[in-house]
């Protein structure tokens, strides 16, 4: 592949993981704020994970050959293409053909075609008529993130999704140090494990992972066991709750104390724990 070639792929391969980074952003801040300002913010999230697969795909593409993300290229000599024409006349495939122009040319299948396709008429319908009513749009995103972009990306280029997670934009713009936090990862680790999503797990981050993963175990059996007490005892910072979840729980009392106020905020808040997902890790 000519230089060019390379610098195209490049480019477009950048700008998809961009727009990932975007998305997992927009999608995962509506986990934590609410106010009218954020209200497309799932939206956004959808919009932006389209495009993102989109673009990637092409990417892989380029990787092998620029020309093959047109329909039909402007006439012109293939090792010597010109990219000022290709954008002035080129015509790329649509959303809905790439997983087949992928195939031909890498051999790379789309793991879940279906939901591939289904994500692209949610983009569609949100995009040029309505957001639709009754549907968790941060969790079909994600799902579709991890579902069908982080194996793209993982088997393309060794990547891995959450490594595009960036909790405070501020932090993208390079403000903060290199290691500004030794753990950016534990909030995108815990929402996953909520949501029950499958996601690749890098050596590096695979402790990390396991200890959120008991710790969500830890928060639903101590969760199952307030539920049983009396009601007049369920209040923040009660001594003899928070005793008896020391005693039972073998915990120190510091850990008992905090564990005992955020599972109360999570039962206030009707969470439905018990779907979170604390089987074993592979």
């Amino acid at each position: 592949m000519q230089e060019s070639h390379y610098e195209v792929a490049n480019h477009i391969k950048e700008l998809g993981l961009a727009m990932l980074s975007h998305s997992l952003r927009h999608s995962l801040q509506e986990c934590f704020v609410s106010s009218d300002l954020t209200s497309y913010m799932d939206c956004l999230g959808v919009l932006q994970a389209a495009h993102a697969c989109e673009i990637l795909i092409k990417a892989r593409i380029a990787q092998e050959d620029p020309l093959r993300i047109f329909i039909k290229p402007p006439e012109s000599n293939h090792e010597n293409f010109n990219i000022e024409s290709l954008a002035k006349a080129g015509k790329t495939f649509q959303y809905s053909e790439l997983p087949k122009i992928l195939r031909k040319t890498t051999g790379y299948e789309i793991k879940d075609k279906q939901k591939f396709e289904d994500f692209g008429v949610l983009r569609n319908t949100i995009q040029h008529f309505a957001v639709p009513e009754n549907r968790d749009l941060t969790q079909e995103t994600i799902e579709f993130i991890f579902c069908v972009i982080e194996p793209l990306i993982n088997k393309s280029w060794g990547l891995y999704a959450t490594d595009f997670y960036v909790e405070n934009p501020i932090d993208a713009l390079g403000i903060f140090p290199p290691n500004y936090d030794d753990e950016p990862h534990n909030d995108i680790f815990n929402i996953l494990l909520k949501a029950d999503i499958s996601f690749l797990i890098s050596e590096k981050y695979k402790d990390q992972v396991e200890k959120d993963r008991k710790k969500l175990e830890l928060i639903v059996r101590v969760a199952d066991f307030i539920t049983g007490l009396p009601e007049k005892s369920l209040r923040i910072g009660d001594e003899a709750m928070i005793k008896q979840i020391k005693d039972k729980f073998n915990l120190s009392s510091f850990d008992a104390m905090s564990l005992q106020s955020e599972v109360l905020h999570i039962l206030r808040k009707k969470t439905c724990y018990k779907k979170w997902r604390i089987t074993p890790l592979r």
